[in-house]
Order: structure tokens, then sequence, then C-alpha cells
């Protein structure tokens, strides 16, 4: 195992003492790195969201997630299209655009047809669709709400400043920022998510337990982004069950890195 992989799981306070043994033994006496990065893995699956830190959320407080707008409408083009056909009219470039209407201000009529549509096509056949896997990764706004920071001239330096877009997007080193990737925004009700914690290092994977992630409960900037997005800082975040796109379908942003 990575010498700095093995000393974050070590020194993080918010995983048990048995997790800690436990993925450290499962990673002993594997030939390479390859190896080590499976096992990790198999062990983490098994032991998500196990932080001993558990958040309990605020009625009015609202917590945020991103992911490029490229993965959510290919992962949503495909689970529809699964289901309805090839010929269905479910392609990507149109998920794209039904989110970029969502994004607009409320009293527009494209925001408006939009939100029917996921209603109506998505909600209808999907109603447990959700934006990521088990853990969702969130995070929280200075002031309890996300919502704020998503429509804040801020949002562009919001990727790097929670460690995205992922490692293999960086290049070969030196890394370099990629630019210009847009990104769609979800805000969710607090109170409405299920066993919110901090995370810990089997909430993630390897590679990124390896290269960003550190314990304490708060996002690390990508090293190699722009001086004025990582002057910024990290923010709080935090992991939780799955999350419902229907529960964020009404606080949707995009913006571009």
């Amino acid at each position: 195992m990575d010498a700095n992989v093995r000393k974050k799981i070590v020194d993080d306070e918010n995983l048990h003492q048995d997790h800690k043994s436990g993925v450290l033994h499962a990673c002993m006496g594997k030939e390479d790195e390859e190896a080590v990065k499976s096992a990790f893995k198999g062990y983490a699956e098994g032991n998500r969201l196990v932080g001993l830190a558990q958040l309990d959320c605020e009625d009015d407080q609202y917590l945020g997630h991103i992911k490029t707008l490229e993965s959510v409408a290919r992962y949503l083009s495909q689970k529809l299209r699964d289901e309805a056909g090839e010929n269905s009219g479910f392609e990507e470039h149109r998920i794209a655009e039904h989110l970029r209407s969502m994004s607009l201000p409320e009293k527009s009529l494209p925001r408006r047809e939009a939100t029917a549509w996921f209603e109506e096509e998505v909600f209808s056949r999907f109603p447990y669709y959700v934006v990521s896997g088990r853990p969702s990764w969130v995070f929280e706004g200075q002031d309890g709400d996300a919502r704020k920071l998503l429509s804040s001239e801020d949002c562009s330096s919001l990727p790097c400043r929670l460690g995205l877009p992922d490692p293999m997007l960086w290049g070969d080193p030196p890394y370099s920022y990629p630019r210009g990737i847009e990104f769609v925004g979800f805000a969710f009700k607090g109170a409405n998510l299920v066993s919110v914690r901090r995370p810990t290092a089997l909430d993630g994977d390897y590679d990124s337990v390896k290269k960003i992630w550190k314990p304490g409960g708060r996002t690390e900037p990508l090293p190699h982004g722009p001086e004025e997005m990582l002057s910024k800082g990290g923010l709080d975040e935090a992991v939780c069950e799955p999350v419902h796109l229907s529960e964020g379908i009404e606080n949707v942003y995009l913006f571009e890195n």
C-alpha cells in the first residue's frame, strides 16, 4: 500500500480502529499496487458510510452535489434508452438540453417545460433514479445553503475546490487543470438526506485517496488548479445514502469550470 494512503487511514479520527485494521489487513501482502487497489476496493465497498461523525441537518439547510453535465446526460440517456428502446428520442444531447433548461430562471417557460418533461418521461419510469452511487458526496455552503454558492459568481471555482474533475482528466505529470468543462449542480434539502456523515477513506476509491482526499471532513482543492481558485480553499463535505434526482430537480445549476 502507498505510504500516503496508509498514513491517511491510520490518522483518520473518524474511522473506527476495527475498520483501519480491516482495510490494512485486506491489502497486506499484495504483490503490486494494482492488487492493493483491488483489495482496497473490495473492503471499502462493504464498509461505506461508517464514519463516526454523523451530521444532523437542519430543515432549512441545503447541501450541494456537482458532476460533469456529460456524465449525467450519458448515464440517464442510457438508462432511458435501455427501458424505452434505442430510437426512443432519449439521446444524450436532448437530456443535456433539458438539464440546461432546468437551470433557467424560475419563471422561464423552458424551465417549466423541462420540469414537466422530467416528471412525465423520467420520474414516471424511474422515480428512484439517483444522481450518484453509494455513497453520494455532498458539500456544505458556508451559511448552510449550498444554493447560494451554486448560483454565485464563485460557482466556476467549485470543481477545483471540490477536487474535480477526477484524475483521469488530469493528463500526464506535470498535471494541468482542464478548463471549459460544463458541470451540473444540484442542491438537496439536508433534512431529506439519509445517514449523513463525515467521510472516511473507505467512502472514496484508492486513487482519489492517494492523490487528493484528506481526513478531517473538508474537501481538498486540486493542487494543480488555478491560484485564484486554490486561494478560496476547500468546503465542508459529507457522504450519505444515494440521493434521488427528483429531490434536487427544483434546484439545478449549470456552469463551466
